[in-house]
């Protein structure tokens, strides 16, 4: 595997990695969060758009609740701080999973011909368009699963 992953400023993550030598298992994460991004484009008659249904933000949600309940003990913080730890390394990572024909086959150049110094518009399609409207969804389900 030639995935390396970019911790930030997340230190408790990549220790929780080195000591356990969980790397796969944020690696996993990572991985599904990119083939939920990469299933939830649809082309409809206005374009393209993403759409990922609830039950795959929670149940995608729910792991990283679980990972990082396990990062919080393992590194003896508090698991709100493994959370947002986590979600950056998620957000840093998820994209680095994609194989090449992956990311090529969302990613798109609409040339534009009519103007000899524009190449045309770059449209990516594999990152999740709005992080923030992703996390306070993910957010919200993973609040009403707890009440319920």
């Amino acid at each position: 595997m030639d995935w390396k992953c970019n911790f930030a400023d997340a230190t408790e993550i990549e220790e929780f990695c080195k000591m356990e030598n969980n790397i796969m298992e944020i690696y996993s994460l990572c991985r599904s969060l990119y083939l939920t991004a990469y299933d939830g484009l649809k082309r409809d008659e206005d374009g393209y758009g993403m759409y990922i249904s609830d039950e795959k933000i929670l149940i995608l949600g729910k792991s990283v609740k679980r990972i990082s309940k396990d990062v919080s003990e393992v590194c003896r913080i508090e698991e709100s701080k493994a959370y947002e730890q986590l979600l950056i390394v998620l957000k840093n990572n998820y994209v680095g999973t994609a194989t090449r024909k992956e990311i090529e086959s969302r990613s798109y150049v609409e040339r534009d011909y009519s103007d000899s110094f524009r190449y045309g518009t770059h449209y990516n399609f594999n990152e999740i368009p709005n992080w923030g409207d992703f996390l306070n969804r993910m957010n919200q389900l993973i609040s009403s699963e707890h009440l319920s």
